[in-house]
């Protein structure tokens, strides 16, 4: 704490400089003060404070946590602690992920899909490992123990079910194979797969245990990226072959050390060397990486690598806070884009490739989630992890690192363009009090780049008929192209001249030079120092970032409205169902009453993309009585039922 710098952080440096002459502390995380609401410290006599009993019912121990650290009270600064912060955690952090997790569940259900499952079991122990030599050939005839034996029976207790039975060629796998199919009722055979058999051991077979930093020095045994090699082929084969399927393999010490290694990322002998040593008997699941060719999935894989390498670095540097900072832009990237935008994709009926991709890369993105909110809300994230995988505990996993191979640099630029815009458009309709559910005509968008962008997810998003690139003639109408100088960086190079480069950056009065540089009231400015956007017109339905400008025709025509309208129409169905208590998969008949012109063109015109996305299998106008539903001033009445 702040307010214990003199009494412990110096007094143990000079002690430990004294005594030992070296320093105490390596890495040290110094907290602010906790303050009230009103900036005064936290007193039982003026009870300034909220009840901490009553916040965690209200809003659970771990939003509180998620609030501390990720306030700068973990960078040594006094903190005003309001509760109306804990509140927006939950509704920020933890509930948009419920509500991924739950999507994810509702659907993969509904469509019957599971997971490919590893359960890698170490064999139960065997008579080399109490003689305590290596034993890394096929030919030895070694055995399990009563011992071990009875760890393979232990072990069993915790596998529901065996859809597939391999084991590695040694005897003492393959009896613990056999003691599991016995054990667990599989009545399958066992396969035998030299891919996972145990570590090659070179000059070391038959001779006792070393260190394992001497081990893994001797040349002659196999190397840490060959062992990943072979294992790396083998989960692509078998989670083809055996998708959706539970398949157990007995496997050795080695084996699961490195399935640890292909989770956590690491290759090198120093990091296989920060590994646990599984015990004999021990289990580990693990789910194959996601393999897809769906732009989406692979975009949210790319921005999953960049929040873990985000985090990462800030973790390894005991930057609490600087940790914490990119989770709330992945989780609305991941519920706001992602899941948005693959809506359709789990709507459909069946379970076609496509959407099995889906399910695997949301069931990676939302366990990757788990891990590493581990720390931050370790309740919710063994929730999460136990809903999603099941073990021992969240805690007892390794933190997942980033992964070279998914990330995508121009992926990400291009999804975060496409965004920007629709974001633009969004600006523009609640300017205009056009809802996005209303259908317009035209937008048109002004970018550096124009060959990366998708048109038609910016017209699906933005809900326009069609999308235009803007000329640059038909760009300077309505935009001015401005600079905003970077005056935090560029202050003490220009000085006082840094707010007449300000004003004249804003005025549009500069010129662009190369490579990025760019020359203002005689001074040039680099990449860094300074921002381009664009100023647009007054009286024009336009918006700009420092990368698009859009322009919106918010014009709406009695087609559109129409349109507007049954998808209104839709929102009140979708409604009526969720409070009826329908399941998602239910179909409906749908009965309508209504003297509004508009509302019957709507029923009459998008009868089949109305009944499409309500799962109507009926429809028919038929007088009602009841509680009327108002849209826009305009009511009507509905009566759904289950069929």
């Amino acid at each position: 704490g702040l307010d214990q710098t003199r009494g412990w952080f110096y007094t143990l440096h000079v002690l430990g400089c004294a005594l030992f002459e070296k320093n105490i502390f390596k890495n040290v995380i110094t907290n602010g003060i906790i303050l009230a609401e009103d900036g005064q410290k936290m007193s039982k006599s003026k009870k300034n404070y909220p009840d901490p009993h009553l916040v965690f019912d209200k809003y659970g121990a771990d939003a509180m946590r998620y609030y501390l650290l990720s306030s700068p009270a973990v960078r040594g600064e006094n903190f005003r602690f309001v509760e109306s912060g804990v509140a927006e955690v939950l509704k920020s952090i933890i509930l948009p992920i419920r509500s991924a997790y739950q999507f994810f569940a509702t659907y993969s259900n509904i469509d019957g899909w599971n997971p490919t499952e590893f359960t890698f079991v170490r064999h139960g122990e065997g008579d080399h490992n109490v003689a305590r030599i290596y034993s890394g050939n096929t030919e030895n005839q070694h055995h399990l123990t009563k011992k071990g034996k009875e760890q393979v029976q232990a072990a069993g207790e915790n596998i529901k079910n065996i859809d597939v039975l391999i084991a590695s060629p040694f005897i003492r796998t393959q009896e613990t194979a056999n003691i599991l199919k016995e054990k667990c009722g599989f009545d399958g055979e066992i396969i035998t797969d030299d891919r996972v058999r145990e570590l090659g051991f070179g000059v070391l077979e038959g001779k006792e245990f070393l260190t394992r930093q001497a081990r893994m020095a001797e040349t002659t045994t196999e190397q840490p990226k060959a062992v990943q090699k072979r294992l790396r082929e083998f989960l692509t084969e078998m989670g083809k072959k055996h998708r959706g399927k539970h398949v157990v393999v007995c496997s050795h010490g080695g084996v699961l050390m490195t399935l640890d290694a292909i989770e956590a990322r690491w290759e090198t002998h120093e990091e296989m060397l920060r590994l646990p040593v599984p015990q004999t008997g021990k289990l580990r699941s693990l789910f194959p990486d996601p393999e897809t060719d769906n732009e989406l999935d692979l975009w949210i894989l790319s921005a999953l690598q960049e929040l873990l390498q985000a985090y990462g670095k800030s973790m390894e540097s005991y930057d609490l806070e600087g940790a914490l900072r990119p989770i709330p832009v992945f989780i609305d990237q991941l519920n706001n884009w992602y899941l948005r935008r693959n809506r359709q994709r789990f709507w459909a009926s069946g379970l076609n490739e496509d959407k099995m991709h889906g399910y695997e890369t949301l069931h990676h993105v939302l366990q990757t989630l788990s891990k590493i909110l581990a720390p931050i809300c370790p309740f919710f994230a063994e929730e999460l992890y136990q809903n999603l995988q099941g073990g021992e505990s969240v805690h007892l996993d390794l933190m997942p690192q980033a992964y070279s191979k998914w990330m995508n640099e121009s992926l990400n630029e291009k999804m975060s363009q496409v965004r920007d815009i629709v974001s633009l458009s969004a600006g523009i309709r609640a300017r205009a009090k056009i809802k996005l559910r209303q259908p317009l005509a035209q937008l048109q968008v002004a970018v550096s780049n124009p060959d990366n962008l998708d048109l038609e997810v910016i017209a699906a998003e933005a809900n326009v008929k069609s999308v235009e690139i803007l000329s640059t003639e038909a760009l300077e109408k309505i935009a001015t192209k401005i600079v905003k100088v970077n005056a935090r960086v560029v202050g003490k190079k220009f000085g006082k001249k840094v707010q007449e480069l300000i004003q004249k950056g804003k005025a549009g009065e500069f010129t662009e030079l190369k490579d990025g540089i760019i020359e203002i009231a005689g001074e040039k400015l680099s990449l860094g120092e300074y921002e381009t956007g664009y100023l647009t017109a007054e009286g024009v339905e336009a918006d700009a970032s420092a990368t698009a400008v859009v322009l919106l025709d918010t014009e709406i025509t009695p087609e559109l409205e129409i349109e507007g309208m049954a998808r209104e129409i839709i929102r009140a169905i979708q409604e009526l169902r969720k409070n009826s208590g329908f399941e998602i998969s239910d179909r409906i008949s749908v009965q309508w009453d209504s003297e509004e012109e508009i509302i019957e063109e709507a029923f009459v015109r998008f009868q089949d993309k109305i009944s499409s996305e309500v799962l109507a299998h009926s429809m028919e106008k038929k007088d009602l009585s009841g509680e009327e539903i108002s849209i826009d001033e305009m009511k009507m009445r509905l009566l759904i039922q289950k069929i």
